[in-house]
């Protein structure tokens, strides 16, 4: 999820090395809050393709595991990481636990990608297991109302992240039904994805969905093996409770294989839910990704009186019949 850079107020200025900053493999017993940046390791990095890795923070110092608990089961929200040097911080929107760990309301996951000319993104990526991070929080973005059921999500890239919150929480709502359409520039960041192939045609009615197609699925040979992402959302697809009626319905889409979220994607899901026949509770589609891909989709943001606001619905979604859905930027 792509946010803004916070600039953070300074008395004097420091050009000391990276490595000056660093405090290794020590515990920190601070707890983590919104108010003030607490020090943690970073336990281990796990690389999802050249330009992206998954960054594990120290869960031992997590204390105020009950705060946790208590927004995974209900909100999408994010931490700020510091960034010292600089005296800047940027905001992050964890990955759901493993389900390996013995207490996973202790371990935060962060995605990040190393974008070009991205400050925050490349002092972290520099950074080795065992280094010092400063982070504060959790900050919570949105609310998932208690009444959601079904939901549709437009990932852009890192914007995943969101999607697997929002996934996590729908999969505790017996009768829910959750649709992921995410779309990445390159296979190597959803590398073991099984990508859905339509048949070909030059058409504009088939860009638009007016054509029937024949759909089949193509592996993502041949890089098989999944990457830890696509493992996140497989393992949420798999484990939803389908005895409860729920549902979790997962699509890929990659720039480079030339297969890409269209008008009608959406529309499809909005029929889906309608033969579903679910017909109480809230309906949202969430947008998040880089500004691009969210403009897109949904219109721009608002920045009102120093606030971020989700400003009037815009894009491609404006233009479609959503059927009582409302929608939700990130």
């Amino acid at each position: 999820m792509r946010i803004r850079p916070r600039y953070l107020v300074a008395i004097g200025t420091s050009i000391a090395g990276i490595s000056g900053y660093q405090l290794y493999c020590k515990d920190n017993h601070a707890s983590l809050n919104p108010a003030t940046f607490t020090p943690f390791s970073i336990e281990s990095r796990e690389r999802v393709s050249t330009a992206s890795k998954v960054f594990t923070i120290g869960q031992d110092a997590l204390s105020n595991t009950n705060v946790l608990s208590d927004i995974w089961g209900r909100a999408i929200w994010s931490i700020e990481v510091k960034q010292p040097q600089l005296q800047i911080a940027r905001s992050y929107t964890p990955l759901p636990p493993s389900d390996d760990v013995s207490n996973p309301e202790k371990q935060i996951r962060l995605l990040i990608k190393q974008e070009k000319g991205g400050e925050m993104s490349t002092y972290l990526h520099k950074l080795p297991e065992c280094a010092t991070i400063e982070i504060r929080g959790p900050h919570v973005e949105c609310v998932i109302p208690e009444n959601t059921k079904e939901v549709i999500f437009l990932a852009g890239g890192t914007g995943i992240a969101p999607a697997l919150q929002v996934a996590r929480v729908l999969r505790q709502r017996p009768g829910s039904h959750v649709c992921i359409l995410w779309a990445n520039r390159t296979m190597e960041e959803c590398a073991g994805a099984s990508i859905e192939d339509e048949s070909k045609s030059s058409s504009w009615t088939n860009w638009l969905g007016l054509n029937s197609t024949v759909r089949t699925f193509e592996a993502s040979t041949p890089i098989t093996r999944q990457g830890p992402i696509v493992k996140l959302l497989e393992g949420f697809r798999s484990e939803m409770p389908q005895s409860e009626a729920s549902t979790c319905t997962i699509k890929y889409y990659v720039d480079e294989k030339q297969k890409f979220i269209k008008p009608a994607d959406i529309v499809q899901q909005l029929q889906d839910s309608q033969s579903i026949g679910v017909n109480t509770g809230a309906k949202i589609i969430f947008v998040s990704g880089p500004d691009g891909f969210v403009n897109y989709w949904a219109g721009n943001k608002l920045w009102i009186d120093g606030q971020e606001t989700q400003g009037p619905l815009g894009g491609v979604l404006s233009r479609l019949d959503l059927q009582g859905w409302s929608v939700w930027k990130l």
